[in-house]
């Protein structure tokens, strides 16, 4: 069984068996399913493999107000990558519904959200979703991407795509994008926002520049 969990606490300090008492379940599931809109649209993608149950693991979740994200690695069975969770209950638990909506669950274009490994939400009511284009974990299926979304209107802001030269160690060859952070200088709508990506395998630090849409890496040979 799967679960989200919330924490509520009033110290600073907490025993383990404090910090039980403190946690209360949101939600759990005995395994993940997406709103189809129909019984007829899920069994299709049911026999086409499309979905398939056993590949469907969250890999990211983040809140905004009543909204809860969570993110699924594409593999082989995963229809959707990034998902908001529906008020309906299906067999598993609660449904997962692709967000914005259907069409970003679509990738064969390299249009939409191939498989969405991180999220940030900013202090400017922004989704800022890490795209690593990969299948399966290793396939490379599109170019790494940083998407951006009001949470307002969930309206797509940006979209842009990480260049290889800086996605990966130009001496090594080797990056695997594996974290996120978000850092709003300005919530106007010229303002800048910086944001960080660490490439582990890599071992690098890529610097994105949202006023210029300008992508930096850095990294050392130590």
């Amino acid at each position: 069984c799967l679960g989200i969990a919330c924490q509520g606490t009033t110290s600073s300090i907490l025993r383990g068996e404090s910090l039980n008492k403190s946690l209360s379940v949101l939600h759990e599931w005995k395994f993940f399913d997406y709103d189809f809109d129909s019984d007829e649209r899920r069994q299709d993608a049911i026999l086409s493999g499309e979905y398939d149950y056993r590949k469907n693991y969250p890999s990211d979740v983040d809140q905004w107000h009543g909204k809860i994200f969570v993110t699924m690695l594409r593999y082989n069975g995963v229809p959707s990558s990034l998902n908001v969770i529906s008020k309906k209950i299906g067999d598993g638990g609660p449904l997962l519904q692709p967000y914005p909506d259907w069409s970003f669950a679509k990738y064969d274009d390299c249009s939409g959200i191939v498989s969405a490994t991180k999220l940030a939400i900013d202090k400017c009511d922004r989704l800022w979703v890490l795209d690593s284009g990969l299948v399966n974990n290793t396939q490379p299926m599109c170019s790494p991407k940083l998407l951006t979304f009001d949470l307002t209107t969930s309206q797509l802001l940006k979209q842009v795509e990480i260049p290889h030269d800086v996605a990966v160690n130009a001496t090594t060859g080797k990056g695997r994008l594996s974290s996120l952070a978000v850092q709003p200088l300005d919530c106007n709508i010229n303002g800048d926002t910086m944001v960080y990506i660490a490439d582990e395998k890599g071992e690098g630090l890529i610097v994105y520049h949202d006023s210029d849409n300008s992508f930096h890496r850095l990294s050392s040979n130590t």
